[in-house]
């Protein structure tokens, strides 16, 4: 057996270890076996494992409150899936989800609106509903605290939509749950603008009323 072939075999080893310890719980032997993995994937030019190895990774420093290492590991996965000839589709989705994730735990909701677009437009494209409703959900979610009450409304609709689509009670209730929520701070919101443009008039109308003593 080669020296390459036996690096391929190592970085086998190594994934699998990762996943035995993480599935166990424990989560610093399992990024030491994922960092291993990488290493030897990298030496013999095993790109498919190093990209997988990275999305792994990534998700797990997440998990660890280490936001900047979970950007980086899946921008390097991000990097390698639109870098495969086709591109895969299925883990640009993966990686700009969970991009998007760790950019939102990190506080930048820019990003994270972008990158949740970019998943969206490509699970649009492979007909990924699944994808399609955590996406507009999660975009929904953040319009929400955004106070864009009408871009929350039309993802949430969208995700119901979708949600209905796939199927499952508890699916489509968190839909129309998330959705009645955004249309009622959405009505709230224009009522409150109406109020506040007429204030004067009301003002005037409540002293009208009142009577002086």
């Amino acid at each position: 057996m080669c020296i390459r072939d036996s690096l391929k075999s190592l970085v086998g080893t190594y994934m699998i270890r990762a996943e035995e310890m993480e599935a166990q719980g424990e989560q610093e032997k399992a990024v030491e076996y994922y960092e291993c993995c990488i290493r030897s994937a990298q030496e013999c030019y095993d790109a498919h494992s190093e990209g997988i190895a990275n999305h792994r990774l990534g998700k797990l420093w997440l998990d660890l409150g280490e936001t900047v290492k979970s950007i980086s590991h899946q921008k390097a996965y991000l990097e390698y899936c639109k870098s495969v000839s086709p591109e895969d589709q299925e883990g640009i989705v993966a990686a700009s989800a969970s991009l998007a994730d760790a950019y939102h735990t990190a506080g930048d909701v820019d990003e994270a609106v972008s990158n949740l677009r970019l998943c969206l437009e490509i699970a649009e494209a492979t007909q990924s509903l699944e994808a399609q409703t955590q996406a507009c959900n999660n975009l929904g979610l953040i319009y929400m605290k955004q106070d864009n009450f009408v871009k929350a409304v039309e993802c949430f609709q969208r995700n119901f939509e979708i949600a209905c689509s796939i199927g499952g009670k508890a699916l489509i209730d968190n839909a129309k749950v998330n959705l009645g929520v955004a249309k009622g701070k959405s009505k709230m919101g224009k009522f409150m603008d109406l109020v506040c443009k007429d204030l004067p008039s009301l003002i005037q109308w409540k002293n009208n009323r009142t009577k002086l003593t």
